[in-house]
């Protein structure tokens, strides 16, 4: 029987956990590998997966067969199948049983290490979303929102901390209406019903995507109006209706991914913004200064 693709998604997984007993030290090193590097071992062939782990070729197929596996290739569908369905916070406690991560942290020394890994990681996603972005192709995202009647800012769930922080910074400094559009109060359709194609959607879309986002963007890639996604991969369920789909890495050693590239990305588009606006940014943010000070905003001991 076939297996559906969440079923697939979890099918390497389960092998391991079913078979870790029966992996050797070279194999348990090659599997955790796999699961901090799935979605590049998703598109290697057998050799290139072996020089990256430092081991045979012949290592690689075994593990294959160990697990369960007619060859290679099963083994690699069922990782791309990871790929697609991707992350989530239930198979982050998978890979933690499987990895043979210390989930009992004791003393100062593994304290400092788990700090390391997860300044290390946020550096090394800040480094590979700069190497994977075009400037040419944020600075067309620039005008366009520059030329927007209307700017939708979209985030729900955890990635609604990056539309508020943009949307909030972004309203400072624009001439047009900046709309933040969150599910609290009613729903993100009725707030995007008045969207026009002379309008802009930009949208923060991570693992796992919500149905309300996939079906926005969607629907406003319908109605004409460009629509800009920074998400984790190239490979979503709305890479064909983006007019931009910049891809950010969020690896992460916790259940959530992080987003410290995604800030990155969003300061420097502010301030491109600003300095395309000129003199125009400057009047603005006095005025908001101004706003700021008549009605008591911010707290002062004086």
């Amino acid at each position: 029987m076939d297996l559906t693709l969440k079923e697939q998604g979890e099918n390497f997984l389960k092998k391991v956990k079913e078979n870790s007993n029966k992996l050797n030290p070279k194999q348990k090193k090659l599997v955790k590998f796999i699961l901090d590097n799935y979605m590049e071992v998703g598109f290697m062939s057998a050799a290139k997966l072996a020089r990256k782990v430092n081991t045979s070729q012949s290592t690689v197929l075994r593990l294959s067969n160990t697990l369960g596996y007619e060859g290679y290739g099963f083994m690699q569908s069922d990782i791309q199948a990871m790929i697609k369905r991707k992350i989530t916070s239930a198979t982050f406690v998978d890979k933690i049983e499987t990895s043979g991560v210390n989930m009992n942290l004791k003393g100062v020394e593994q304290f400092e290490s788990l700090y390391t890994q997860a300044i290390n990681l946020d550096i090394e996603n800040i480094r590979n979303t700069k190497r994977n972005t075009s400037v040419i192709t944020l600075v067309n995202i620039v005008e366009d929102i520059l030329k927007a009647k209307n700017i939708y800012v979209l985030g729900l769930r955890t990635s609604a901390s990056l539309a508020i922080f943009f949307g909030t910074s972004l309203n400072m400094i624009m001439d047009s209406n900046v709309k933040i559009l969150n599910n609290l109060n009613c729903s993100i359709f009725d707030q995007g019903s008045s969207i026009t194609k002379k309008d802009i959607l930009i949208s923060f879309a991570f693992p796992r995507y919500t149905n309300e986002t996939v079906k926005l963007i969607k629907l406003v890639k319908k109605k004409g109006a460009k629509t800009v996604v920074f998400s984790d991969d190239i490979i979503t369920p709305f890479s064909e209706d983006c007019d931009y789909l910049i891809p950010i890495n969020i690896n992460s050693a916790g259940y959530i991914g992080s987003y410290v590239a995604s800030l990155s990305l969003i300061n420097f588009i502010l301030n491109l913004i600003t300095h395309k606006k000129g003199k125009k940014a400057i009047v603005k943010l006095k005025e908001v200064e101004k706003y700021f000070k008549e009605q008591g905003v911010f707290y002062s001991d004086k």
